[in-house]
């Protein structure tokens, strides 16, 4: 029976979501789980939280990531290890990762740190985790899954009814959001800061390699679909404001473009990507003027902010800290939908329109359950009818389409985590195929 291992468990995403969503699973019983952190009491005080409900499937590892032998004794327990300590670039992950690597066990995280996967994951055990056939995915959960995904999806259909030859020209993710505000990215955007690893529009490309380089649109104040887009149904948003989530999800979808070549469905050779907020709570972005007046207000407090340390000093207080969250009640409430339109190469394009839907908070809720479904997808039999993509029995840092493909897609569905559908619209067509 394979071993889940959740390092970081007392926190708010582990303790509140993630570990009754694993423990209440209708695949419970086939899995057993690690408690892992610092501290023995509130590992203790943890598991009698959780109940009785699976308790013989549990088990408590304490150590710290910078004991070595505890982190080893920890992997050598486990199948799949899952990181919640973050900032990750503070506290040590590395060690974690290169004691998985090492073990040939698989490794996940919520990191929303793109320099960080940069600069210390992917050059540092990409190759090692291939020659011992760990999946390293960094970026798990709502950083940087479903935006990646949804473009996986959609690509899939294309190719499965035109051939392997067609690929995109274009993609735009719409984001429709209903989200609290997370202590944990906050802290991972102020870390970031204060380590002057900020981004800059050359970043789209930083987990590709240094040779690897293309297409990379601006940042813009109001978005809309690509140009060559046939008519769109009227439930596809027509504007979108700046999405902050670009600036982490653009060198995810780049690396899962650039493991494309290995794998199918592989992305065209000059895709262009593109992502915006359509909506966030009951505000729809539905004209360029409120999504230019959106997007200018976001640049100009997220430059103080980044810009200054005396102002996150100054805001500290007055904003959720790591390791705590909203109600369950809040977290209930929210939603992530998400509309990808693309656009094919070649001489006669056609429009791929696919829907994201999800019910919970972006950040918590539904991080936690897109977090949990990785590993269990790694771990446990494939659903019927799927099969997980050719790397995933390699190795490596990879992405969540490259790694998990369909078999994540549809774990997704059968578990109500989130909805995937694909429609193709031919040009000059008014009907509509769903795929």
């Amino acid at each position: 029976m394979p071993t889940i291992a959740v390092y970081g468990a007392t926190a708010y995403t582990g303790r509140e979501h993630l570990l009754p969503y694993l423990i209440n699973h209708a695949d419970a019983a086939k899995y057993n789980i690690i408690l892992a952190g610092r501290s023995k009491d509130k590992l203790d005080a943890l598991d009698d939280l959780l109940g009785k409900k699976g308790a013989d499937r549990r088990s408590i590892v304490v150590t710290t990531l910078e004991n070595k032998a505890g982190v080893d004794a920890l992997v050598a327990k486990s199948d799949i290890v899952i990181n919640l300590a973050g900032p990750y670039q503070l506290y040590n992950a590395p060690a974690l990762i290169e004691a998985c690597v090492n073990a040939g066990k698989h490794y996940l995280d919520l990191t929303g740190e793109a320099q960080y996967v940069a600069n210390k994951v992917v050059p540092r055990f990409d190759f090692a985790a291939a020659k011992s056939g760990s999946v390293v995915i960094p970026m798990s959960g709502f950083d940087c899954i479903p935006g990646d995904i949804v473009i996986y999806h959609g690509l899939r259909a294309l190719q499965n009814k035109y051939g392997k030859d067609v690929a995109f020209a274009e993609c735009s993710n719409f984001y429709s959001l209903g989200a609290a505000v997370s202590g944990g990215t906050l802290a991972s955007v102020s870390a970031a800061a204060d380590a002057k690893d900020t981004m800059d529009i050359r970043d789209e490309w930083i987990l590709t390699g240094s040779s690897v380089t293309g297409p990379t649109p601006r940042p813009q104040l109001v978005y809309s679909a690509p140009k060559a887009a046939a008519k769109l149904p009227a439930w596809v948003p027509s504007y979108g404001a700046f999405f902050v989530g670009y600036l982490v999800n653009r060198a995810a979808i780049r690396r899962s473009w650039y493991l494309s070549r290995m794998t199918y469905p592989g992305h065209g050779d000059k895709t262009v990507f593109k992502e915006s907020l359509a909506g966030f709570g009951k505000v729809k972005f539905t004209n360029p003027v409120t999504a230019t007046l959106f997007s200018i207000g976001f640049f100009f407090f997220a430059g103080i902010y980044m810009s200054f340390k005396f102002v996150r000093d100054l805001a500290k207080p007055y904003i959720p800290a790591p390791g705590t969250g909203p109600s369950m009640e809040v977290c209930e409430n929210g939603f992530t939908n998400i509309t990808n339109v693309s656009v094919s190469d070649g001489d006669k394009p056609v429009t791929v329109v696919t829907r994201y839907e999800a019910k919970g908070d972006p950040g918590y809720y539904h991080t936690s359950r897109i977090l949990a479904e990785c590993a269990l997808s790694l771990v446990l039999p494939a659903p019927k009818g799927t099969a997980l993509p050719p790397l995933a029995h390699v190795g490596g840092v990879l992405t969540g389409p490259s790694a998990l493909g369909m078999v994540l897609v549809e774990r997704m569905r059968i578990n109500n985590v989130a909805s995937i559908t694909t429609e193709i619209i031919e040009a000059g067509a008014e009907s509509k195929k769903d795929i």
